[in-house]
């Protein structure tokens, strides 16, 4: 059984439906602040944005049920499927340019866990940037503690560029 911290649960969920649980979406906060982005993931600023899963340098956190809609991403679709908030179960991995030991393997184990529990195949198992034209390029702009853009390509494209790196590393440990 995969062990999670389930001390904070976030208030952003739809309570009206059922999350259908047919794809494992990864991504990355792009900030190394981990209490500031749990608070957004939370629901404690302004920001209606959550995820299902939180995984930090030494920790992974449970903030939503996965049967609940969480709030991540609000244009989205694949193949012909729309609305992926509706759909997806959402592991956010907090870090700009690296993840540690722990949070590779965290992921590897957690995906797993999610794609033998909710039967998901492989080719269901995805990047954010795979789901929405933003992708990840805007969401490495955003400076979630003082809530303001920071256009700073560089980092965006060096940032999107190690993620899809690690991505391809992850999904190669599944059938």
């Amino acid at each position: 059984m995969f062990k999670f911290d389930e001390t904070h649960q976030t208030k952003n969920f739809n309570r009206n439906r059922k999350n259908e649980c047919k794809y494992i979406v990864l991504h990355h906060t792009a900030s190394n602040n981990q209490e500031g982005d749990k608070r957004v993931l939370l629901g404690e600023t302004t920001r209606p944005v959550s995820v299902h899963f939180l995984i930090w340098t030494d920790k992974t956190y449970k903030l939503s049920d996965p049967a609940l809609i969480t709030w991540h991403c609000w244009k989205s679709q694949r193949l012909n499927d729309k609305n992926l908030n509706d759909m997806a179960l959402w592991i956010e991995v907090t870090g700009i340019d690296s993840f540690n030991h722990y949070q590779y393997n965290q992921v590897i184990a957690l995906v797993k866990h999610l794609q033998q529990a909710y039967k998901i195949p492989r080719n269901r198992i995805l990047k954010h940037c795979d789901i929405t034209r933003a992708g990840s390029k805007m969401w490495s702009y955003y400076d979630w503690v003082s809530k303001s853009r920071k256009p700073d390509i560089n980092r965006s494209l060096r940032a999107d560029r190690w993620f899809k790196n690690y991505y391809s590393r992850i999904i190669s440990n599944f059938s």
